[in-house]
């Protein structure tokens, strides 16, 4: 996962040479099980309590389907499966466009990868904050990390239509106040 390939950045250089990039999650799993605070939400309790779990996800773009589609496709977000985007593909700009957002639904293993590390947000939940849902988080909301790496707190109260603007890396959107 992206997370993975962070680690040297975040002090973790001996965590990360433990992996072996050429086998999958599962010859992994030991030091895939490792917690890694930074990768946990203070006030994720469920996180918290297992091991190697994550409370961060990247953004693949709109729809379910998002982080299986390949580079240049409509609607598509900062990460997905199999693609690479550079900062010249994110044309609604760095600062309008995020990269990770907290949540605690459907948490999963933060050296995985797939639906634990990387998810598509679904435009038609536009309840998107509370149980079950993509966003479920603190009462008032959650913050993201944007592309040019900066931190920005998403009120409970914005719009799906202006998450569906920051999701996507090319609709022409420009964030604003949220």
């Amino acid at each position: 996962s992206w997370a993975v390939e962070l680690l040297p950045y975040l002090e973790q250089d001996a965590l990360a040479k433990r992996f072996d990039r050429e086998r999958g999650y599962a010859a992994n799993l030991a030091p895939g099980q490792t917690v890694v605070k930074v990768f946990v939400c203070p006030e994720s309790q469920e996180a918290a309590a297992a091991n190697g779990l994550t409370s961060y996800v990247a953004m693949a773009g709109l729809g379910a389907d998002a982080a299986e589609r390949p580079a240049g496709a409509p609607g598509n977000g900062f990460m997905g499966y199999s693609r690479l985007t550079s900062f010249a593909m994110i044309k609604d700009g760095t600062s309008n466009t995020i990269a990770l957002t907290e949540t605690r639904s459907d948490l999963g293993p933060w050296a995985r990868g797939g639906p634990s590390t990387v998810r598509g947000f679904e435009t038609a939940d536009l309840s998107h904050h509370g149980e079950r849902r993509f966003f479920r988080n603190t009462p008032s909301g959650q913050n993201v990390a944007m592309a040019d790496g900066s931190v920005r707190f998403l009120s409970e109260n914005v719009s799906g239509e202006a998450i569906n603007g920051l999701t996507s890396i090319d609709g022409g959107e420009v964030a604003g106040e949220f």
